[in-house]
């Protein structure tokens, strides 16, 4: 999870605030966690310990999880030893002649002291929802979660308890404006495509279906998919990586057929700007009708029904 907090704001944070319109951002990231490390406590400090026990919305962090949100909730004092001692007063009684049956009498005595800054709790909560998931090698869950209370970015010591707090509790940061959607969220995990030549399809193939490195287990690969990969005659490969999601495309024209070789998820088609929509999540796809975007899912006869789409589309036979 990195540093706990930040002894000064991330020049990357400033950056990015710098380009917010307005006074106000929020604070948070966007989490991408298997259900074995959300079962392992990677959420724990709001209670998190299932992927059902979430969304969790204006929550409090355990104390038990730090020293900032120890802060957050009971506030803390600075002890200023770069300034000057001053003087303090304190007040006792003690008994008269040692026996307190004679009374008693108060005591003042002045001491030297540091001076300490005392700060209140600022009290901020924190939420968390589910907002996309993936399949793959592991069920993979893309979290919103945030400060709940926007921040001033011009209030410097304000912007960098928050971007502790949200470090300490999710193990990473960003900032975002006030009014951003959960695809500005989605944006971080976006696919970075890489086009290959057609003569590059052994070495494509070879990549896609060679264990991942460090996985607990490995994708189970639908043979009949590979076979028809092996198969097509596209003028291009596209592949690229998210998580544990692996993606490859086959490019015909301007026509990306997008293809996760591991058991589940459906063919996507993406006709024009294929760049701009193979970066949206497949929930966001699914919600646009537009006359560009296709979806075939891996019933009985899709290879006719994928291959039939292609013909319609762009007058091509594509192989396989």
């Amino acid at each position: 999870m990195g540093k706990k907090s930040f002894r000064k704001i991330p020049d990357s944070i400033t950056a990015k605030a710098a380009k917010i319109s307005g006074d106000e951002v929020v604070v948070g990231t966007l989490l991408k966690l298997t259900r074995q490390q959300i079962a392992d406590g990677r959420l724990s400090g709001l209670g998190v310990t299932d992927f059902n026990d979430l969304p969790v919305s204006d929550e409090s962090p355990s104390t038990s999880q730090g020293r900032i949100a120890r802060r957050n909730a009971d506030g803390w004092t600075i002890v200023r030893r770069d300034l000057p001692k001053i003087d303090k007063i304190y007040t006792f009684y003690a008994p008269n002649f040692g026996d307190s049956s004679k009374g008693e009498h108060e005591i003042v005595q002045v001491r030297k002291v540091y001076q300490r800054d005392e700060f209140l709790p600022p009290a901020l909560t924190v939420s968390a929802k589910i907002i996309e998931s993936a399949t793959g090698v592991d069920q993979v869950f893309f979290i919103r979660a945030q400060i709940v209370q926007s921040i001033d970015k011009n209030d410097q010591d304000t912007l960098l308890f928050a971007l502790s707090l949200c470090q300490e509790t999710f193990g990473d940061i960003d900032v975002y404006d006030i009014n951003a959607d959960n695809i500005d969220y989605l944006k971080a995990v976006v696919v970075d495509w890489e086009i290959l030549p057609v003569g590059q399809k052994d070495d494509v193939i070879r990549r896609l279906l060679s264990p991942i490195p460090g996985a607990r287990r490995q994708p189970e690969m639908d043979q009949e998919r590979v076979d028809f990969f092996k198969k097509v005659d596209p003028d291009h490969y596209v592949k690229g990586t998210s998580g544990f999601t692996r993606y490859v495309g086959m490019l015909f024209d301007d026509l990306l057929l997008l293809e996760n070789l591991s058991a589940g998820n459906a063919i996507y088609v993406l006709r024009g700007n294929w760049q701009k929509l193979s970066k949206l999540p497949r929930r966001e796809l699914l919600k646009m009708k537009s006359s560009d975007v296709w979806r075939v899912i891996h019933n009985p006869g899709w290879k006719i029904r994928l291959k039939s789409l292609v013909q319609n589309l762009i007058g091509r036979d594509i192989g396989g």
